[in-house]
This record gives C-alpha cells, sequence and structure tokens, in this order.
C-alpha cells in the first residue's frame, strides 16, 4: 500500500521548466531583473518598460508520460474549491479562499491531490529560485489564490504595495485565450509625481506561463475587462513576502474648486425656472425635510421642469462632440471619467458668459484649463449650448438653491434657512422677521450657513469609466451634502455599473446605492466615516450618460 501511495504521488509531482536551472541563463535572467534590463530566450523574456517584470513560458514541465495532464486535472480540482465573488470599488470577480496552507505538508489531501503537489513546487523550488533571480529579501511566507474572471469582470488600476508583499505572480491556467477575449495584464508607466500614466504593455494570458514582478511605488497594473461572454479566464496568483520597498509621500488629490453662493439677483426667481413647481412648495420641502432627516438620503424623480430638462439634454449632448470642452480625469488609481472644462471663476465676470463675438456665427469662448485661460472658436449653436449648461451650474450655485437645499435637508448652507414647524408644516419665520434677520446677519460673523461652499464637475460617465476609493481621497473625512443630478441615464441598469455606492470607512459593507436616473435629483448627506465611488462602467452598457455633481459643506 505504502509502495503504491509513493508511486501515486510522484505521477502527481510536478516540476518547473528545466531550462530555468542552467546556471548560465539563471545567471542572464537574474542580472537582467536586477539591472531593469531586456534578456529574451525562447522561454524567458525580463523586459523594464514599464518596470522590471519577467514572463517564463511552460512554466510547469510536460513529462513525457503524463502528456501534459497534470495542469488539466489541476484545473478540474480547482474548480471544485469554494470561491466567493468578490465586488467592490477596484474589481469584480470570483476567488478561492487562501490556497497556500500553512504547514509544509499541507494538511487534508481531499481534493488537493494536485494542488499540494504545487503548493510544494512552489515552495520548495520556486521560493529558492525566485530569490536569487530577483535578490529580494524574501521571507517564507507565500500566497496563492484560484481566481476567474467572467464576462465584464475586472481588476481596475493598483500597484499591489500591501503590508510585506514583494514578488507578484500569476500562473495562467486558461487554453486558447486570445486578445479580442478581454483580461489582458496591463501594465502602466508613470509621470512625474508617481502616478500611473498610459498602458504601455499588455500581456494576454497564456497557458502554463508564469508573470512575475517586484511590488514597488510604480508597480501599476490591472486586468482588463473580460469580453468574452463564453469563456472564463482562470489562474493561480499571489505573493512572495518580505520586507517592503519604501513608500513615498505623494501630494494629496486635489479637489474641485469651492465657491460660497452666488448672491441672488433682483427680479430673478432661478429655482421657478427651473424646477418642477411641486417641489416648491412650503408643505413639499418640509415633508422632504422629514424623509430625508430620517434616512440622510432621497431620491426627487422629475425635478427639473420637463422642457428645461430636454434642453439641458440636448445642450450636453451637443458639447460631448467637442473635444475641447472634456478632460479625461485621471490618475487610473484614482478615477477613469470625462469631466467638462469650464472657467471656475466664470461668476466674476459682469456679463453672464466670458464671450467675444469675432464674426456672426462663430464666438470666441474662453475655457479653463488646468491654470491657462485658452480660447478657441465656437459656433453660436455650441455657445447656446454652454451658456444653457452655464446657466445650469448658477442655479446650484446660487444663493436660492444654497437656501433651499437647507430647506429640505435641515442642514445649515445658508443664514436664512427656513424652520419648520412640524406641526403645520410651515416657516416660523414671517416675512418680517426673516428680514430682520438678513439686516442682522449683515453685521455678523461666524453664523451657521455664511461660510458654506459648493464644488461641482459634470461628468461623462461611459465604458471604462469609474472612481476609486483612496487614502489620500479629497472626501475622506469631510461632511458634505452629495447632491447629482443625472442627463441621458433612460434605462441605465446596476449591471451596466456607473452607480454611486457609498460605504463605511474601512468596510465593505454598502450603506447606499444610487442608480443613475434622468432627471432625479439625488441627495446624500456623507460624514467622516463615509466613502463613494462610482462602479466602474461595464461591456454591458450600449450608450454614456452625464452627472451634474455638487457637493455642499457647510
Amino acid at each position: 500500500m505504502a509502495s503504491a501511495r509513493k508511486e501515486n504521488e510522484s505521477e502527481c509531482r510536478p516540476t518547473m521548466n528545466s531550462l530555468l536551472f542552467d546556471e548560465a541563463i539563471k545567471q542572464k535572467i537574474s542580472k537582467a531583473f536586477k539591472a531593469g534590463a531586456e534578456y529574451s530566450d525562447a522561454t524567458v523574456t525580463v523586459s523594464s518598460r514599464p518596470f522590471t517584470h519577467c514572463v517564463v513560458k511552460n512554466f510547469i514541465s510536460d513529462r513525457v508520460e503524463d502528456k501534459g495532464e497534470f495542469l488539466r486535472l489541476l484545473k478540474l480540482e480547482l474548480s471544485q474549491q469554494d470561491s466567493n465573488i468578490k465586488s467592490n470599488d477596484l474589481y469584480k470577480f470570483s476567488q478561492s479562499d487562501e490556497l497556500m496552507l500553512p504547514s509544509k505538508d499541507h494538511g487534508p489531501t481531499k481534493n488537493r491531490k494536485h494542488l499540494n503537489p504545487l503548493c510544494s513546487l512552489f515552495r520548495n523550488a520556486l521560493l529558492p529560485w525566485m530569490r536569487e533571480i530577483t535578490c529580494a529579501d524574501l521571507n517564507d511566507s507565500i500566497d496563492m489564490f484560484y481566481a476567474q474572471y467572467k464576462y465584464t469582470d475586472v481588476l481596475l488600476c493598483h500597484d499591489d504595495e500591501l503590508e510585506d508583499r514583494r514578488i507578484a505572480y500569476i500562473l495562467y491556467l486558461s487554453e486558447d485565450w486570445k486578445e479580442k477575449d478581454g483580461g489582458s495584464l496591463d501594465l502602466f508607466s508613470v509621470d512625474e509625481n508617481g502616478d500611473p500614466a498610459e498602458i504601455v504593455k499588455s500581456l494576454v494570458p497564456c497557458f502554463n506561463s508564469l508573470v512575475f514582478f517586484e511590488v514597488s511605488p510604480v508597480s501599476f497594473h490591472q486586468v482588463s475587462e473580460i469580453l468574452s461572454k463564453t469563456k472564463t479566464r482562470i489562474s493561480l496568483s499571489g505573493w512572495f513576502h518580505g520586507t517592503p520597498l519604501p513608500r513615498p509621500q505623494r501630494p494629496p488629490s486635489p479637489k474641485c474648486p469651492a465657491i460660497t453662493f452666488l448672491p441672488a439677483q433682483p427680479d430673478a426667481d432661478l429655482l421657478s425656472q427651473w424646477v418642477n413647481p411641486r417641489y416648491l412648495s412650503i408643505a413639499t420641502q418640509a415633508t422632504i425635510q422629514e424623509q430625508f432627516e430620517a434616512t440622510s438620503e432621497i431620491q426627487l424623480p422629475e425635478f427639473l421642469i420637463a422642457d428645461r430638462y430636454k434642453l439641458l439634454t440636448e445642450s450636453i449632448l451637443h458639447l460631448s462632440s467637442h473635444n475641447e470642452f472634456w478632460d479625461q480625469r485621471g490618475p487610473a488609481n484614482k478615477r477613469n471619467y470625462l469631466s467638462m472644462k469650464f472657467d471656475q471663476d466664470f461668476e466674476l465676470y459682469d456679463s453672464e458668459t466670458p464671450v467675444s463675438t469675432s464674426k456672426s456665427s462663430v464666438k470666441v469662448l474662453e475655457v479653463q484649463s488646468g491654470t491657462e485661460l485658452k480660447k478657441f472658436s465656437v459656433s453660436s449653436e455650441t455657445m447656446k449650448a454652454y451658456n444653457l449648461v452655464n446657466d445650469f451650474i448658477r442655479l446650484f450655485c446660487s444663493e436660492e438653491m444654497f437656501l433651499y437645499m437647507s430647506n429640505v435637508t435641515g442642514l445649515s448652507f445658508h443664514p436664512m434657512a427656513a424652520n419648520f414647524d412640524e406641526s403645520s408644516g410651515c416657516q416660523r419665520e414671517d416675512d418680517s422677521a426673516s428680514s430682520a434677520k438678513r439686516t442682522k446677519l449683515d453685521n455678523e460673523e461666524n453664523v451657521a450657513g455664511l461660510n458654506s461652499k459648493c464644488r461641482y464637475e459634470i461628468r461623462c460617465w461611459s465604458k471604462g469609466s469609474y472612481t476609486l476609493i483612496s487614502d489620500d481621497s479629497s472626501e475622506s473625512g469631510e461632511f458634505a451634502l452629495d447632491v447629482n443630478l443625472q442627463s441621458g441615464a433612460e434605462g441605465w441598469e446596476q449591471e451596466f455599473g456607473g452607480f454611486a455606492s457609498y460605504i463605511a470607512q474601512g468596510e465593505d459593507v454598502e450603506l447606499l446605492t444610487v442608480i443613475p436616473s434622468s432627471n432625479c435629483l439625488s441627495l446624500a448627506y456623507r460624514d467622516s466615516e463615509a466613502l463613494r465611488f462610482i462602479k466602474h462602467v461595464n461591456q454591458k452598457s450600449s450608450k454614456s450618460f452625464f452627472d451634474f455633481s455638487f457637493v455642499y459643506s457647510e
């Protein structure tokens, strides 16, 4: 019996490609890896672009007698392991529990006839080889997980730096995988700030190939979205652990500029020009406030007057065809979407829009781009669209809207915010009291709501767009009211992505999900422990939508 067991174990014992132990080849690999140089032969490729990484073909040797069956039997065994669907701001895919058990004998062999020998190979052969090749200070700790990526699954840009990870690896087990199937390992270059800049190399998964690289502040990579509806990208991946590299301090993400409210203009009732009349009555505002105070969030469908919403949608769609109006927002480890460019200081101009006429049908428009104010020519139709969108931004930055937001939330965004009588649903102050309060405020400082601000952004969400939660998020630790209105989101489904998700800091539990809905104003109060992200928009979506985003702070 013992002899039969040993013979059976021998049949299942994998080995690494013998060429990896050829001393001359090993020295060349090590020299290139440590120097960040280039090296390539029939089995191994070392490349320094955009950061040092290595690809080993035919990593597990095929013995003549087993005809390459070891990995195929391993795949079958792995498919029987328990897996969990993992989904958050950064990724969506299925992953097993830790497969590399602590003990060297790997415990029970049930459903691990091929997995246990592979784990032993990693410990006894690959780990010493990795120490020699990379010269990294590796301890004995190795992680191993089985990952399955199906249609629309993705792992967005990150650098893998966590705890004591030193060498990241992926052993690909997908057969007949093509570039058109998606799921490539994309490697990013970095800019002068050390942030990911652009994808400069994409590695297509190849059966029985091992890819590894040193985890560092510049090792930004991603698994691109799976495009195939029928194939599953499968792999074993994890990290070799050791003394981590120093991590440099990076500047925090800048916030969009914030402004105080624009003073109300005489004889200009902005709210009645834009907002559905049913939301303007004192009784309705009191009802909204009551619901908001109970849940800290609310959605107000058909918020804008239908004709105004139609014009706004037509205008933003028109502007979307002009690249001059849009910036690609990054870096990729934090966000990826289009943001509209316009003069952030537009309220300082005497005229309603900062333009000058050069021809009857063409106007010169000033648009803010970074710190420079650039001019370009646009048609009258484009100018009309820009003006209307600008007017909409002015609406939400107006004194009237600050006061309205105070009234429907109970928060203090304006010093004259109304207090509603719970029994009658009416404002407690009469006109004379309100006037007296205004006079008093002119002579006081530090009054609640007097220094409230609003920052704003117009965003276009299309396939591949997302935001991620980061340690240095500009929204981290703030108390704010998030106000959003979408355009062009008719028929949008949660499975497309693009929804706003709120979670508690340090937890994966979702507090709130806001699905994009056209002409629906969503209000959500975010305290210092809450974080939000926009879920990656995937291939199931067939169109783009626009989001008018405002953040009010007291």
